[in-house]
């Protein structure tokens, strides 16, 4: 999963995939990205089926996120189950967001 390169989104028009409504709260052009898969823990509630955890790396994360905002994206939703257990990583890549690309659109 690591080596997986992220999709190539600048095959579609994401104008008709931004959410035109507020989904949980005001965010402008939100697109989804996955940053890990699979489940290590063993939660009696969920559906996930526990497996191994595999990650991108912080780099592929930022990378990613980049390329969202290239393409127009202001907001990101990150639909791990998971994203936030791991604080070192979040570290690395909350550690790029203290200085984010600028809203060029201001």
């Amino acid at each position: 999963y690591c080596e997986i390169k992220f999709p190539d989104r600048t095959l579609i028009d994401y104008q008709f995939y931004y959410p035109k409504e507020s989904v949980f709260f005001k965010a402008p052009n939100r697109l989804h990205m996955l940053t890990s898969m699979g489940c290590p823990q063993h939660c009696t509630f969920c559906n996930n089926v526990p497996s191994a955890m595999e990650r991108k790396s912080a780099e592929k994360v930022i990378d990613e996120m980049q390329h969202l905002y290239s393409i127009g994206s202001r907001s990101i939703h990150i639909m791990d189950d998971n994203f936030n257990v791991n604080e070192k990583y979040l570290h690395e890549i909350y550690g790029w967001q203290l200085n984010p690309l600028p809203d060029k659109s201001e």
